[in-house]
């Protein structure tokens, strides 16, 4: 036929930059102040290459006091390549698992930006789209995997390690010419093997990301994980189904529906265990992605006489010993946090331990 034998035809690293400190920030404010500076003094030294008659030992000519010089940016300093601030190009982005930061998306303060800018060209593909963001192969970090619909850091999954990006959906650059990004082969491959031609490509999405969560696959291929880019057997064709036990019924699967999964059991269809996976990974997808619109666990909030009310980070938060509470700042403890929170792991952390790394106030030697 002539098909590649693939699940999806593209994918891409997450976001480069070699400036995190220049080009993101919580503060869309104080992102904007600081790009447009850093677009002058960039500019600028255009200006001044050019004048000196482009000198072929750009390392020796460039100035650092102001400027993060990396091999691309020196590239487009030779090229005559000016910058320039567009306020499209300030986009939300993953940063890390549960934390996002404004990043100015550019192809010249930005080192790489892979093939990003076709998956989330702007902001409006960001309702539709999505993409499973994993652990690349030969990471030092353990596996892990997250669901995104923004544009993700190459550092997604922790620093030292990398991340691969497997969307559904494909762009144009102006992002037109949508087109899906599981390929034709792949659908016919699974409607086979099931016996069903109800299957779509988004039920296939969803069982990859249901099936890449289960302790049992990642046992089964730990080794291979460690070498290569995750391989997608069929459940209950290729290997035997392994249990899924029955989420809570309350947390809604992106559609809206609080109906629950079917378990799977020995007895179970091939075809009622690819439901269920896919199932369990839509769920799963929900919570990733809409978890600052879901109903907030009730933590007892104990504020300290005599000092001023703040919700504030004024240095790191601090997890207490027995787990139990978490001090956001000097006037504010968070108590009652549930054992299960720390059940659920993203590589070596928790989500509430990716949260306190990130929040919290850092500063920058070089300013």
């Amino acid at each position: 036929s002539g098909q590649v034998e693939v699940l999806f035809k593209t994918f891409s690293g997450g976001v480069k930059t070699n400036r995190d400190e220049e080009v993101y920030d919580f503060q869309r404010p104080q992102l904007v102040e600081r790009i447009q500076a850093f677009i002058e003094n960039y500019n600028s030294e255009v200006d001044r290459y050019k004048r000196a008659g482009r000198p072929a030992d750009v390392d020796h000519f460039v100035k650092y006091d102001r400027i993060k010089w990396s091999r691309d940016l020196k590239l487009d300093l030779q090229r005559g390549n000016y910058a320039k601030y567009q306020e499209s190009k300030v986009r939300k982005s993953l940063y890390r698992p549960f934390c996002k930061l404004h990043l100015f998306f550019d192809r010249i303060l930005n080192e790489e930006v892979y093939v990003f800018p076709r998956i989330f060209p702007k902001f409006s593909n960001e309702k539709e789209n999505r993409a499973i963001g994993l652990t690349d192969a030969g990471s030092e970090k353990p596996f892990m995997l997250l669901m995104i619909n923004q544009i993700a850091d190459l550092h997604l999954v922790g620093a030292g390690s990398s991340t691969q990006c497997f969307p559904f959906y494909i762009y144009d650059e102006d992002g037109s010419n949508r087109r899906e990004n599981i390929t034709d082969w792949a659908l016919a491959h699974f409607r086979s093997a099931y016996g069903d031609e109800s299957i779509s490509k988004w039920d296939i999405f969803y069982y990859v990301y249901g099936l890449l969560h289960h302790p049992a696959y990642r046992d089964r291929y730990a080794g291979n994980l460690k070498r290569e880019l995750p391989r997608i057997p069929l459940v209950g064709v290729d290997i035997p189904a392994p249990p899924l036990q029955r989420p809570d019924s309350r947390v809604p699967t992106e559609d809206g529906r609080r109906d629950g999964i079917l378990a799977v059991r020995d007895s179970a269809s091939p075809a009622a265990a690819f439901r269920a996976f896919s199932t369990a990974g839509q769920q799963l997808a929900a919570l990733h992605l809409n978890y600052e619109s879901l109903e907030p666990y009730p933590l007892q909030f104990e504020w300290k006489a005599g000092k001023p009310v703040s919700y504030r980070v004024e240095d790191k938060m601090k997890l207490s010993k027995d787990k139990e509470s978490v001090q956001v700042n000097p006037s504010l403890t968070l108590r009652g946090i549930p054992p299960e929170a720390f059940e659920y792991r993203l590589g070596n952390r928790s989500a509430l331990d990716w949260v306190i790394d990130q929040y919290q106030v850092k500063t920058d030697k070089r300013s």
